[in-house]
């Protein structure tokens, strides 16, 4: 089962499609923008989920730059794991060139 959940972490590319939602939030409904940033902020991670005793402006502000950084470091893992996942195949590329210029002598 813990393969299982390290394949599906692996192959997990959610973050990179964060920043889509965040705009959807930020150019939806005004009056409920702030319970939205809050729920999706929570989801990601990024806040804690008791209530702020700040400014609603102050409050909001921070919990998007708080998305922001999560969405930011769930990128730069897709990322990692696109460049792992060519040099993987960029090896075997490799070996597969070598062992056909040697079947070839």
């Amino acid at each position: 089962m813990k393969v299982k959940k390290v394949i599906k972490e692996f192959f997990d590319f959610s973050g990179l499609n964060g920043q889509k939602r965040l705009k959807e939030i930020l150019h939806g409904n005004v009056d409920k923008m702030g319970n939205k940033l809050k729920e999706y902020a929570i989801e990601l991670g990024a806040v804690s989920p008791h209530s702020m005793a700040n400014k609603v402006a102050q409050e909001e502000n921070e919990i998007i730059k708080q998305i922001h950084n999560v969405l930011r470091a769930k990128r730069e893992e897709g990322l990692w794991k696109f460049a792992f996942l060519s040099a993987i195949v960029s090896v075997i590329s490799a070996i597969t060139a070598i062992i056909v210029v040697i079947a070839n002598k």
